[in-house]
């Protein structure tokens, strides 16, 4: 079994084009060709690099087949994963969509398509609307039970709006037809993060590959909280550090945040503030900046200064992430358990999280 296959990916041998209109929607063996070429750059866990090359050959196999639907599908992927991870409002995001519109007006009974379609709901520009994708999702696994990445969205929707439990079985349902994928076990490893099980959560992330996550700052981020949380300081502060030093952006917001919950709970003010500024500097250059926002918060928090704890608590809330389990259970947040304003917006908060279940129903 090749690597593509184990990720869900069927690539179209030359000798088979008996079976090519079937499985990916076109008789043009150039087409084939080009879609497979894609799909190679797609599914290696991709650099900036490799996507724009997807994106590329998707858009020469489109250029022989105008209408092959899942040509379409992957390029919206690839433009997808270009603006979440690699180059945030530069324009890949209105290409995914136009070019994941084009696949469903192709072909509506195509599972792949609601996939795609519905993650792209669950964006900054489309206000995160968790129903539409959640919508999306279901429509795709009642075409197909077994369709790549459906239970996947399901568990990142509900992971960010604090439904845990229910994200854990969609990411089971999800290795259960993809057991060899590795990437539905890192989302497994920021759950259990968001659920409070530091211990277990860094067992489940400590021996996945780099190729499970969609970008290093994810590993490392997941890998510094949970060892913050169990008390090796020093061993979190060396991960994020050597990871920073790594990676293209050194001052990577995600990474430097967390450094700041480090140096605010070691009481080291001036450090974390000078992070947190460092950080704060990419809120428009960053999809899931709202984790950012909570960290910058909890920070703050930390340093009991409450005003601009309340300010970004607020902001990663109203911004796609208002997980009422972490918000309750983080320790992190204790000076701020007596204050009106925080009383106030945690019942808030409940409140949406009790209405979002009716609207979700996970």
């Amino acid at each position: 079994m090749t690597a593509l296959v184990a990720l869900g990916v069927f690539v179209v041998k030359q000798g088979a084009l008996g079976n090519a209109e079937e499985s990916v929607g076109t008789k043009n063996p150039q087409a084939i060709d080009f879609y497979n070429r894609g799909k190679s750059y797609l599914f290696s866990n991709s650099s900036k690099d490799e996507l724009k090359k997807a994106v590329d050959w998707f858009e020469q196999a489109i250029a022989q087949d105008t209408n092959f639907a899942r040509a379409y599908v992957n390029k919206a992927y690839a433009c997808r994963q270009l603006d979440t991870v690699w180059e945030p409002r530069s324009g890949w995001d209105a290409k995914a969509l136009e070019a994941a519109d084009k696949a469903l007006s192709l072909d509506q009974g195509l599972a792949d398509a609601w996939v795609i379609r519905g993650a792209l709901f669950f964006t900054p520009a489309q206000r995160w609307d968790a129903v539409r994708d959640v919508e999306y999702q279901r429509k795709a696994i009642k075409l197909n039970p077994k369709v790549k990445n459906a239970h996947f969205n399901l568990a990142f929707v509900y992971g960010h709006f604090g439904f845990l439990k229910e994200a854990i079985k969609e990411l089971e349902q999800e290795l259960k037809s993809y057991p060899l994928d590795p990437t539905p076990k890192w989302i497994r490893g920021w759950i259990l993060m968001s659920d409070g099980d530091y211990l277990q959560a860094l067992n489940n992330l400590k021996p996945l590959p780099e190729a499970a996550f969609f970008h290093p700052r994810i590993k490392a981020w997941q890998l510094g909280t949970c060892l913050f949380y169990l008390e090796q300081t020093d061993e979190a502060s060396k991960v994020l550090e050597d990871y920073l030093k790594k990676l293209p952006e050194p001052d990577d917001p995600l990474l430097l945040s967390t450094l700041a919950i480090i140096d605010a709970k070691r009481g080291h003010s001036e450090k974390a503030k000078e992070k947190i500024r460092g950080a704060k500097a990419w809120e428009n250059r960053f999809i899931h900046f709202h984790h950012v926002s909570y960290n910058i918060g909890s920070a703050y928090a930390l340093l009991n200064e409450k005003e601009p704890a309340m300010e970004w608590l607020k902001k990663s809330a109203e911004d796609g992430n208002p997980c009422y389990p972490c918000f309750k259970n983080d320790r992190n947040l204790q000076n701020l358990r007596g204050d009106r304003e925080f009383q106030a917006f945690f019942r808030k908060l409940h409140d949406n999280y009790e209405h979002n279940r009716v609207l979700l129903n996970p």
